[in-house]
């Protein structure tokens, strides 16, 4: 039990910090929360939209175009608590709760459990709490890309054969390969290095200098 509480305790302290006080702080609905909980209250009603349209894909707001996802997640919180602040912000929030818990999962398959921690914090910190208050497509979205990953490395654990095969080739030698299976696990792009990848080394040994080779495509990355 005792390994489980730094998680135990970190999961509380997101709750709280997206739970209290969620009807008040922000204070009001921005346009967007107003419009997702109207068409929510109207699709329960009417099964339409404020546009007349019959359970749609998209929604059509203030001439912009929304995908549905969480317009369906507050649908049953306005059905079970009335059309209010609460029901259009507690989806949002516990997407924000529940983000804490997968991050620390994903970095968990990658490196460790104290590593997972580490990472679970600062995915409480303020920034990512904002999001999880108010009414916010993007935690929809990150919860979106997270829990593929885990699955994803998850079943590679269970069946290493999926790893991506990559070769290193030594900057010092002439052409020699050595075996070495890695997973490019996230990527960002630098304007002066260019594209940086993430790597979690599977089998084999990387240093400074050595290069990548992706044998699928060819390309060429450097280790630094």
């Amino acid at each position: 039990m005792k390994k489980y509480l730094p998680i135990i305790l970190i999961l509380i302290l997101a709750a709280l910090l997206r739970l209290i006080a969620l009807d008040k702080f922000p204070a009001g609905l921005n346009a967007d929360e107003a419009a997702i909980g109207y068409n929510a209250w109207s699709l329960i009603q009417t099964g339409k939209d404020e546009h007349s349209n019959s359970w749609p894909l998209v929604f059509r707001s203030f001439d912009d175009y929304k995908p549905p996802v969480y317009f369906y997640l507050v649908l049953p919180f306005v059905k079970a608590f009335g059309l209010n602040i609460w029901s259009v912000r507690l989806p949002s929030a516990l997407l924000g709760i529940a983000s804490v818990y997968l991050i620390y999962l994903l970095v968990k398959q990658l490196f460790n459990p104290v590593i997972a921690r580490v990472c679970t914090q600062t995915a409480r910190d303020s920034f990512v709490t904002n999001l999880s208050r108010p009414e916010a497509g993007d935690v929809a979205i990150s919860l979106h890309q997270v829990i593929p990953e885990d699955s994803s490395l998850r079943a590679q654990r269970g069946n290493p054969g999926t790893v991506i095969p990559t070769e290193v080739e030594e900057s010092h030698s002439s052409k020699q390969l050595s075996p070495f299976q890695a997973l490019v696990f996230n990527s960002t792009f630098d304007i002066h290095l260019g594209v940086i990848a993430f790597v979690k080394i599977i089998s084999g040994d990387l240093k400074t200098g050595d290069k990548l080779e992706f044998l699928n495509s060819g390309q060429t990355l450097f280790c630094s």
